[in-house]
């Protein structure tokens, strides 16, 4: 009851903002999946939510190894469509740079070779599936200060072969924060990643997906940022597995996190806390590897798991945060990501008072 008192305010409130602020926001999702076979029950939500944009992820931009220790760079994870893009939303094909692809296009004419066959790959799978004019690419890159030069030129020679289309690149949290030492990328805008925040090297109990504690300390005593912005929010719910010792090992996706509350072998330290139990108070004791569901492999005494999840509270407060960065009256803000699994929690109206939040 308290949870919809809360939500009705938001809605109010963000409505009659919204009527006078002359901002305009558009819906959007991402989908972040190697086959483009959206559900029935997806395709509803994006109809019943107005959404305008769906950025897809094409595929990464990654380094192969070959024999005599040659390097290439190389499409990987490709997105395999089953379906053709929907009609009525614009798609903006999105491309992850890795730091190791970043290592190989240290000279202009390596830009430029591989600028030119992404583009043309981009071109050929929108083609392919009913897109074929592009007004926007996006390249998403967790650039470092140490080769933001590399990317930026990168972006440059990009952005020069998409003229007129344009090109937005993603913006981490601390890239926001940390503007001078991370530069302003040569992009027409920025999409703000507002989630993935805090530290994910040695355990900790917050909420690592979305915090906004954690992350109103990157947004705050900052002055505009200097491109148009867009504003990207967390919709999944995932795990962080530690050892004994409290160092991070791996994330653990929903699907294996049902697993992991079984309490015949893992008892419960917090709300969203769990340590593997001691061996002899395992009931049933799992004597062979066989007995393990593919969510405990190597699981042992004292590892420790941290379940990332968040309520609907969160993300009208995450909302509430952002509109003190909105520079711009066009802007877009987009969930993350389009997938029954988490989607399935959140009814069409929620997405959009969230999104009338922001503005």
């Amino acid at each position: 009851m308290r949870l919809a008192i809360v939500i009705c305010v938001f809605l109010s409130w963000a409505g009659c903002r919204s009527a006078g602020s002359g901002n305009n926001a558009k819906m959007g999702f991402y989908y972040w999946r190697t086959s483009f076979e959206p559900s029935y029950a997806e395709k509803k939500l994006l109809d019943e939510t107005h959404a305008q944009r769906l950025y897809v992820r094409f595929f990464d931009l990654d380094t192969r190894w070959y024999s005599n220790d040659n390097y290439t760079l190389e499409p990987v994870g490709r997105l395999q469509s089953k379906q053709q893009f929907p009609a009525n939303i614009e798609v903006v094909p999105v491309v992850y740079i890795t730091n190791y692809a970043l290592e190989q296009l240290e000279t202009k004419a390596e830009r430029e070779k591989y600028v030119s066959l992404m583009v043309a790959k981009i071109n050929r799978m929108a083609g392919r599936n009913g897109k074929k004019n592009i007004h926007e690419f996006q390249l998403d890159c967790d650039w470092t200060q140490t080769n933001r030069d590399v990317y930026f030129a990168f972006v440059k020679e990009f952005k020069a072969a998409v003229d007129p289309a344009k090109v937005s690149v993603t913006l981490r949290l601390h890239q926001y924060k940390y503007r001078k030492k991370s530069g302003i990328p040569p992009a027409d805008r920025v999409m703000l990643m507002y989630y993935n925040m805090g530290e994910l090297a040695e355990y900790s109990p917050q909420n690592y997906v979305l915090n906004n504690t954690t992350g109103k300390q990157y947004l705050g005593a900052n002055e505009k940022y200097p491109l148009p912005m867009d504003f990207a929010l967390p919709l999944y719910d995932q795990a962080r597995k530690y050892n004994e010792d409290g160092n991070f090992i791996e994330f653990i996706d929903h699907y294996r996190m049902q697993e992991l509350q079984d309490k015949s072998w893992m008892k419960k330290t917090g709300k969203y806390t769990w340590e593997v139990r001691p061996a002899k108070e395992q009931v049933p004791k799992l004597t062979s590897d066989w007995d393990y569901p593919s969510a405990k492999e190597n699981m042992y005494e004292g590892t420790k798991v941290v379940y990332d999840k968040f309520s609907r509270k969160d993300l009208f407060e995450a909302a509430q945060l952002l509109q003190e960065c909105v520079n711009t009256e066009n802007y877009n803000v987009v969930f993350y990501h389009l997938d029954q699994t988490y989607t399935q929690q959140y009814k069409a109206y929620e997405l959009e008072g969230i999104k009338a939040t922001v503005n």
